[in-house]
């Protein structure tokens, strides 16, 4: 049976993150965070083979680092600097916050094929968590 949980909003997590709740703000509850789901598996994607394309996608800046994909439903704890995403199938949103302003940021998605890119002037964006709550269709992440 797949569990499903809910995420704060934008506004609801800042607010709380602000105002000293910390963690709490995002599941609720503190037990509702030590219960949600961690089952987002990721590996390199490589040349996309074997159905990957379909999955999330992060892109390095710089092409550093070869692009990571996730699939399945719940929350992985993921660090790094990223510059780019792609939703594939999958929707969900990503945690974290931007490296030149240093806010709090979460980005929601949807399934696509094109990459969500953050903008020069905001810097890349340090990632801290990606939830990823359902999928659908047959989109495919390019590169």
């Amino acid at each position: 049976m797949r569990r499903r949980f809910q995420l704060a909003t934008v506004f609801t997590g800042v607010a709380a993150v602000a105002g000293g709740a910390g963690a709490t703000a995002f599941g609720g509850t503190a037990q509702a965070d030590v219960n949600r789901p961690a089952s987002v598996h990721n590996q390199i994607c490589g040349a996309n083979n074997g159905g990957v394309s379909k999955w999330f996608h992060v892109f390095y800046p710089n092409n550093d680092h070869a692009a990571e994909c996730f699939h399945s439903v719940g929350v992985h704890n993921e660090k790094g600097i990223i510059h780019s995403f792609c939703g594939g199938t999958y929707t969900g949103e990503i945690f974290g916050h931007l490296t030149v302003t240093g806010f709090y940021y979460h980005r929601g998605f949807g399934p696509g094929t094109t990459r969500a890119t953050f903008s020069s002037g905001r810097g890349n964006f340090s990632l801290s968590e990606i939830a990823l709550s359902g999928w659908s269709g047959s989109d495919k992440c390019l590169g």
